[in-house]
């Protein structure tokens, strides 16, 4: 019943969203226009190899788009707010805990991968410092999204790991598809030292949920709130920050299967509804430059599931 109505939604979701038209505004003016970032995360600061072990990201990013066609796949901005666009390849891979086992795991999450392309608006405003982000995402779940080439690839340039036997239990492929939207307000702003709140959710295909985080900043910060690579001057920045959020989610086609594909070698009924995430990170920059090193510690997804983490790399940089 649940997937059933999930389908209605991401039906009227499409269906709602694409007539919207963007009013007018001012672009942020400054000397950077765009910047790519690229992000790797893996659990071998862990050495754990298992639940989430591997993701990818390639974002491309951009202040200087007028009245494009992806716009209208977003809401409006008022003239006293400034516009981000930008466009992603994802990919994100899952294995159960025993990679070594040549049968199916029937109690741990299933061998399962997604390769997603977004494309996301940021709205911000840097008076009343809060920012409004949507984000629309397509692609495959499944065995063709790469999941099963990729981690093979990698362990075989590693000498003291193997190839992982399982992925023939992996997930059928499926669609991807959903939208998302979060809003982001400095609860608390000084000069070396800032408290940020969030609230969000997703709908549709790999994962629909509700969020809300608390974050904590503490450094030498930009004094401008918004993107620091999009800000004029030539100041160095570092800071730290530690983030607290707890999310609600009622769907994870990772663990559960995709919404459409029914010959699924291997799936969960249920997950984890309420799930707990920790961060900490040190980001170090400036104007054109930017490199954020960290990790992740997530609460069980599933019964019987262990806490999981894993570190991550983001680096970013002006075109």
């Amino acid at each position: 019943m649940y997937k059933f109505l999930l389908k209605i939604s991401l039906f009227l979701s499409v269906y709602l969203l694409l007539p919207l038209q963007l009013t007018a505004g001012d672009e942020m003016r400054a000397e950077t226009s765009s910047f790519l970032r690229i992000h790797w995360a893996n659990d071998i600061v862990y050495q754990t190899d298992y639940y989430f072990t591997n993701g990818l990201e390639f974002a491309w990013f951009s202040n200087r788009l007028h009245n494009d066609f992806w716009s209208k796949l977003h809401f409006g901005y008022s003239a006293d707010e400034q516009r981000l666009i930008s466009f992603s390849l994802k990919q994100d891979i899952f294995t159960p805990r025993n990679v070594n086992a040549r049968d199916i795991q029937y109690a741990d999450r299933p061998y399962a991968s997604y390769l997603l392309l977004a494309n996301e608006q940021t709205v911000i405003n840097t008076l009343q410092r809060y920012k409004r982000r949507t984000v629309l995402q397509v692609g495959v779940i499944g065995g063709l999204s790469g999941g099963e080439q990729v981690q093979n690839g990698i362990h075989e340039l590693l000498p003291a790991s193997k190839p992982v036997g399982g992925w023939q239990y992996q997930l059928a492929t499926d669609v991807a598809l959903s939208y998302g939207l979060h809003l982001e307000k400095a609860a608390f702003w000084s000069k070396h030292f800032r408290i940020n709140a969030e609230v969000g959710g997703v709908l549709g295909i790999p994962y629909t949920d509700a969020s809300g985080a608390v974050s904590f900043e503490i450094g030498q910060m930009p004094q401008m709130y918004g993107y620091p690579l999009l800000i004029t001057g030539s100041q160095w920045f570092y800071y730290i920050r530690s983030e607290a959020r707890l999310e609600y989610r009622l769907y994870d086609a990772t663990i559960q299967g995709g919404l459409f594909q029914k010959a699924n070698p291997h799936t969960l009924n249920s997950i984890t509804a309420f799930r707990y995430i920790f961060g900490n990170s040190m980001i170090i920059g400036r104007k054109d430059f930017q490199v954020e090193f960290g990790h992740r510690w997530k609460s069980p997804e599933f019964n019987g599931a262990k806490p999981h983490g894993y570190g991550y790399i983001a680096i970013q940089f002006a075109l």
